[in-house]
């Protein structure tokens, strides 16, 4: 068995590889793999979510001064 710093250092394949290997025959302790793997996933979705938000937020700024300058523009052209 590894030590738990080895286990986070692996990467997904080796992590999968392992856990099919090796622990295939265990009902207990086998899935500390898997929930690494799962953690791992996780991590990256919440990163890409994250992303996804801040994306989300410069376009909302970006639409609010073209809103802005929309309204400027209209309120000048009336009143010339």
């Amino acid at each position: 068995m590894h030590k738990l710093k080895d286990i986070i250092q692996m990467s997904e394949e080796e992590i999968i590889d392992y856990h099919d290997k090796h622990m295939i025959n265990y009902s207990y302790g086998g899935d500390f793999f898997v929930n690494e793997f799962y953690r791992r996933q996780q991590e990256k979705s919440t990163k890409a979510i994250e992303d996804m938000t801040k994306k989300m937020l410069d376009y909302t700024k970006i639409m609010t001064v073209l809103t802005v300058v929309n309204v400027i523009l209209v309120v000048v052209t009336m009143f010339k």
